[in-house]
């Protein structure tokens, strides 16, 4: 087998891998909101929230889950699913796949702005809508409290525990922890596991027969995953492809470059010998044209200096030799 083809099958694998991280990961954004956010999973959202929170509610309304700024200045926010319900309850789901330290932050800020945005101008405080905020982390966040796992936030009175406003802001929080501290005898605790990819390939398929509810949940996964894998693929391909043309035209800039490079570097050397040559022929010509001027005027020097012993005129010498007068003179 050559190296390209190793090669090729190495990679094939790291893609396969890639590929199955993304797609059986149900907390990824795009797998969680197909799954749950179409108009026809309305049913199996309201059974999301039976199994986590023990909550019966029907769904009114699949809300735009990107509230846009009231501002200019202001920040807006995108949330995974934003639902509204019959009781006229907010309800938001929020997935985190990577740790960050501002989780409680966020959710202030998102519950702080949904009660804002979701009345109505015109309606009075009293028509404020209960918001129910929903956090699923694939980490752990409280890492202080290594066994426990979900989180309930409600304001409360400190002293006698009276619900503040009628339970206006009710906070959820559940966060992935090993293994061994989920309950596998409590629905929720399983569903929890499932979420979190704690089950092997086997476990999963018992647990499906098993659990009406992870059986359906797990059945849209597979069938989502399917269409977005499909997708994934043909991006990796054509990134492939104008990765493959970038290295050509980048290969083909550098050879032109090298070329022009190489090229002038040749062209200089031979502009230098050529006119080094022309150089040496032209010094020499000028060589040739001055000793025979020099040699001229030794020769005409030796003549004027026998036509003034012969007696003649210094204008005359002049005339017959070109010597200057001057020179003459002081032969």
């Amino acid at each position: 087998m050559s190296k390209n083809r190793k090669n090729n099958g190495s990679n094939n694998k790291d893609n396969d891998k890639y590929l199955k991280d993304i797609t059986n990961n149900i907390l990824r954004d795009e797998i969680f909101k197909s799954v749950f956010r179409k108009k026809s999973s309305k049913k199996l959202l309201e059974r999301l929230v039976k199994r986590l929170l023990s909550l019966k509610i029907e769904v009114e309304q699949i809300l735009n889950s990107e509230i846009v700024r009231e501002a200019e200045f202001s920040k807006s926010i995108i949330l995974d699913i934003v639902f509204l319900t019959k009781d006229n309850e907010v309800i938001t789901f929020e997935m985190q796949n990577k740790e960050i330290e501002d989780i409680e932050e966020r959710i202030k800020f998102y519950t702080d702005r949904l009660s804002a945005i979701t009345l109505k101008k015109g309606e009075n405080y009293k028509d404020i809508k209960k918001i129910i905020s929903i956090s699923l982390l694939n980490h752990k966040f409280y890492k202080d409290e290594k066994e426990i796992y979900r989180h309930n936030y409600k304001i409360t009175n400190q002293k006698s525990l009276k619900i503040f406003n009628n339970d206006l802001l009710d906070i959820h929080i559940f966060e992935k922890v090993n293994k061994k501290f989920y309950n596998a005898n409590d629905p929720l605790d399983l569903f929890l596991m499932y979420l979190y990819g704690l089950f092997d390939e086997k476990e999963l398929k018992e647990l499906m027969k098993k659990d009406e509810f992870i059986r359906d949940v797990e059945e849209e996964r597979l069938m989502i995953s399917k269409s977005i894998e499909a997708e994934i693929l043909k991006i990796s391909i054509d990134k492939a492809e104008r990765d493959q043309l970038s290295i050509l035209n980048t290969a083909k800039r550098k050879a032109q470059k090298e070329g022009m490079k190489e090229g002038m570097k040749e062209g200089m050397k031979e502009g230098m010998k050529e006119g080094m040559k022309e150089g040496m022929e032209k010094g020499v010509e000028k060589g040739i044209e001055k000793g025979r001027k020099e040699g001229k005027e030794e020769a005409m020097f030796e003549v004027a200096k026998k036509l003034k012993s012969a007696g003649e005129t210094l204008q005359r010498i002049n005339d017959l030799t070109g010597v200057p007068i001057e020179k003459i003179k002081n032969i």
